[in-house]
């Protein structure tokens, strides 16, 4: 969301992206290719477990904590470039920043479709129709939401991360989540993000419940004694520094009835 790292990560020839072999995001080394010497202006990512050194650049910070993350930002990388190849063909007299704005508005919009017309009715929430941009309106996200509630994917959670061949077999060795925890290497080993897509499209997530896996109850991110924490317990904690109130409080803030 800043200049300086959306700069880095754009080729500035045709509106492209940069990319590496295999069609994965760049790494952050001087020619994003995995085996050349990282570049010490790359943008900083985040790396929690510091196992690897060659990490992916994306425009989130936080790409590589897992490969089915990284996956999806390799994905819509390349649906910009693709968007990029089409729209340079329909019009040969755009130039590089036309094409890149144009396909970094569509792929936003793609984002936001998936999100409010599939994503979220799947939750049982269906947004009103839009009728206009409301200056008035506060954007901002409720700290209730951001410190307690959208922290529901974290029971959602599996422990292993499915990989699958071309013909749709699984892999000989599946990849167990504490495993994949900043290992962008992962993606190499694989062949690329489709083993991990097709993984996704088989795999359901878990029941929405009080239940968490223990890859994120003692390996976040590392073994316990070694960087392995609890992210239920920094959940609790989180709320607690907020000064978040308590469930049915919150209910009744919301015009809800409170329950026993």
């Amino acid at each position: 969301s800043d200049k300086e790292h959306a700069d880095w990560l754009r080729t500035f020839e045709g509106g492209k992206l940069k990319s590496s072999e295999g069609n994965l995001l760049p790494y952050n080394t001087v020619d994003g290719q995995f085996s050349s010497v990282i570049d010490p202006d790359a943008p900083e990512m985040d790396n929690a477990t510091r196992l690897e050194s060659k990490l992916f650049v994306s425009g989130d910070i936080r790409a590589n904590e897992n490969p089915f993350l990284l996956a999806f930002h390799t994905l819509f990388t390349r649906e910009h470039n693709r968007i990029v190849e089409i729209k340079a063909m329909e019009h040969p007299d755009w130039d590089d920043e036309t094409l890149y704005q144009y396909a970094r508005k569509i792929v936003g919009g793609e984002i936001q479709n998936i999100l409010f017309e599939e994503w979220l009715p799947n939750l049982g929430y269906s947004l009103p129709d839009y009728v206009g941009y409301n200056p008035n309106l506060n954007p901002t996200v409720s700290n209730e939401f951001t410190g307690a509630a959208f922290r529901l994917g974290h029971t959602l959670l599996n422990s292993t991360l499915i990989r699958m061949t071309p013909e749709g077999e699984l892999m000989e060795k599946q990849l167990k989540l504490r495993e994949g925890f900043f290992t962008p290497s992962a993606l190499r080993e694989s062949n690329g993000i489709e083993p991990f897509l097709q993984g996704m499209i088989t795999q359901q997530q878990q029941s929405l419940d009080t239940k968490v896996i223990d890859d994120v109850r003692n390996f976040l991110f590392g073994v316990p004694g070694q960087g392995g924490l609890d992210l239920v317990a920094l959940n609790i904690q989180r709320g607690r520094e907020r000064g978040l109130p308590d469930y049915n409080t919150i209910r009744e803030g919301l015009g809800m009835a409170p329950i026993e």
